[in-house]
């Protein structure tokens, strides 16, 4: 999980500069870099760190063909209209990528795990669990920095289990040991960021743009692999 976050952090920033380089021999390499990423990705057996690269990915691709690219705006809007003058074949791949979607959802948490991982509706029920204990122990400061392990071993013997020091998902480690108030500070750090992205985009030329637009997609990426894991 951990090595997958990290080169999730580099890898929409990568992708981001590919598309923005007008150097092939740079193009190139960073190409392979990415794809070398891929691979670190794919083999480390994250399920949270797939999502996470699946949505800085997405922002990638969204940002570059509504924003920044104005080749790839014409084709996506050509795209969309022709779809929608077919609205048919519109709402049959809508209604296609929905079933696909489910069923690989009911695959994922109906499936009994695997020789590394525990099926996906199990995975973290005893660390949430914790750490839903020690929230309503202390909703409005939480139980104070790293005592959440604490939680833990009250409901799961240690040993032989682990003395896992976190909860295994950011807003739960944060409920755990801040409470509300770590989340009212979770929210003005958000808005932090958005404004200072928001004011630095606008002062950027395309190539600062497509910078800003890897490390929005990292944050974001890392945002949605932080649910299921905390680093």
């Amino acid at each position: 999980n951990l090595l997958a976050a990290f080169t999730n952090l580099l890898l929409p920033m990568a992708l981001a500069r590919t598309l923005a380089s007008r150097k092939r021999a740079g193009q190139v390499l960073l190409a392979l870099w990415w794809l070398a990423g891929l691979v670190v990705v794919f083999f480390s057996d994250s399920r949270g760190g797939l999502l996470g690269l699946a949505m800085g990915l997405f922002i990638v691709g969204l940002g570059w063909m509504r924003i920044l690219s104005h080749r790839a705006r014409e084709v996506s809007s050509q795209v969309w209209a022709w779809l929608r003058a077919r609205r048919w074949l519109f709402y049959g791949l809508f209604l296609a990528l929905l079933v696909f979607g489910a069923y690989a959802a009911l695959l994922a948490l109906g499936g009994g795990g695997d020789t590394t991982h525990a099926p996906v509706a199990s995975a973290r029920d005893i660390y949430w669990q914790a750490a839903a204990a020690a929230f309503l122990a202390n909703p409005i400061t939480g139980t104070g920095p790293g005592i959440y392990p604490s939680y833990l071993m009250q409901i799961w013997s240690t040993p032989p289990a682990r003395p896992y020091l976190h909860a295994h998902s950011t807003p739960f480690n944060i409920g755990a040991e801040s409470g509300l108030l770590g989340f009212f500070a979770l929210f003005g750090l958000l808005i932090a960021i958005w404004r200072r992205a928001a004011g630095g985009w606008r002062e950027q030329d395309a190539a600062g743009q497509a910078r800003w637009l890897g490390i929005a997609a990292s944050l974001a990426g890392f945002s949605v692999h932080s649910l299921v894991d905390d680093f």
